[in-house]
């Protein structure tokens, strides 16, 4: 049986253990924040000004002329309050699907 205390104890005691604590910690660290920003922006919404600045469209109103002439991304919006929205997870499907 391995005794893991003792082993990171030990490993603390010299330089180089420490510093490979210190980087597995801070790749599993940033892992887990890359995952939860992720998951995070996935779910975001989008009203047309945010739209029109991830599709590189120039304006909101430049936006909603693209969207009246049948763009797939129309079909994806639904109200929140009386505006359109919609999921970045969606919009980016979407894209990817264009390319």
């Amino acid at each position: 049986m391995i005794d893991i205390g003792a082993e990171l104890v030990s490993a603390l005691r010299s330089p180089e253990g420490q510093r490979a604590v210190v980087e597995a910690v801070r790749a599993a660290v940033a892992e887990e924040l890359k995952r939860a920003l992720d998951e995070r922006d996935s779910e975001q919404l989008l009203d047309t000004n945010a739209l029109a600045k991830l599709m590189g469209v120039p304006s909101a109103r430049a936006m909603r002329a693209r969207l009246s002439r049948g763009s797939q991304l129309a079909g994806l919006a639904f109200l929140v309050d009386g505006k359109k929205m919609w999921r970045r997870s969606e919009v980016m499907r979407v894209l990817e699907q264009a390319r």
